[in-house]
């Protein structure tokens, strides 16, 4: 684990000790969808129990964004419209979403947000489809957890909205320099790492999606477990990509989740093809 927290000063500082509460069977959907062996039906089956998000994703497959032949009207069909992969990001960012309300801070800016989670999401599990020393990390439960890692944002953006905007006009002035958690650390004694590290262990999330969460910038290589390095490398990614950088060949978690040059070359291409399409779904979900 990477980031310790101390719980009685975060929950007091977040709210008095009140923690966001997950729709209800969330931690179930979340377990179903990090299976990868579900097919269609079966995830179908699944969603069908939550009638928001089968709507949404319903919605989801007859939008623009879609761009359907002919008119979906069943879940399973949407399954099959929209793929597995992005069905279980969406499935899980709709679930999670709607334990907070950032929108009563004005610097937070959910596109960005969501597009940088969704990419992360699908760079985690190509990472893992790709790497021949991370089993037994599914890459289903990759992508949940690069979809999870900053969850601790949302909270923050929530409880604490002028200070997460004083930290995001910190940010602005520095000319992007400074990083969010260190403007966190400086105002809050605290950062997101340690916001997600306190929610995934107060929610009782499997021990893999809390290493997720809890990822900050320093880590020990060699004292990782496998969902720890596959998201951090792909929070790296997801970076580059926004600053138009390629895989960064040189980062030591290449060598040891057991990825080659041809398997960077093919995440750039890859991953710089879905990142507008994944900007444009998360534009379509969240704001």
């Amino acid at each position: 684990m990477t980031s310790k927290v101390n719980p009685p000063p975060l929950l007091d500082r977040l709210g008095s000790g009140r923690l966001p509460v997950l729709p209800s069977n969330t931690p179930y959907l979340l377990k179903v969808l990090s299976n990868d062996q579900l097919d269609f039906r079966e995830l179908a089956e699944v969603i069908e129990q939550f009638p928001t998000i089968a709507g949404r994703l319903i919605a989801l497959a007859n939008s623009a964004w879609s761009s359907p032949v002919e008119t979906i009207a069943s879940v399973e069909q949407a399954c099959a419209r929209l793929g597995l992969a992005v069905v279980r990001s969406t499935s899980l960012a709709l679930a999670v979403a709607a334990a907070f309300d950032p929108s009563r801070c004005p610097e937070f800016d959910a596109e960005r947000y969501w597009s940088d989670a969704l990419l992360c999401a699908e760079a985690a599990s190509r990472i893992c489809s790709l790497g021949r020393r991370v089993d037994p990390l599914e890459p289903a439960a990759a992508r949940a957890g690069g979809l999870l890692h900053n969850l601790g944002v949302l909270w923050i953006a929530d409880r604490l909205p002028q200070e997460f905007g004083q930290a995001i006009q910190r940010i602005q002035a520095s000319g992007r320099e400074l990083l969010l958690q260190q403007a966190l650390q400086d105002l809050l004694g605290f950062d997101q790492a340690d916001a997600g590290a306190l929610l995934a262990l107060k929610w009782g999330l499997p021990s893999e999606l809390e290493a997720a969460m809890s990822l900050s910038g320093e880590y020990d290589l060699h004292h990782q477990q496998p969902m720890e390095r596959v998201v951090g490398l792909a929070i790296r990614l997801t970076h580059e990509l926004r600053e138009e950088q390629d895989c960064p060949q040189e980062d030591p978690r290449v060598e040891l989740i057991g990825l080659d040059v041809t398997d960077c070359e093919l995440l750039d291409q890859v991953l710089g093809t879905q990142a507008q399409r994944l900007r444009e779904l998360a534009r379509t979900l969240f704001v």
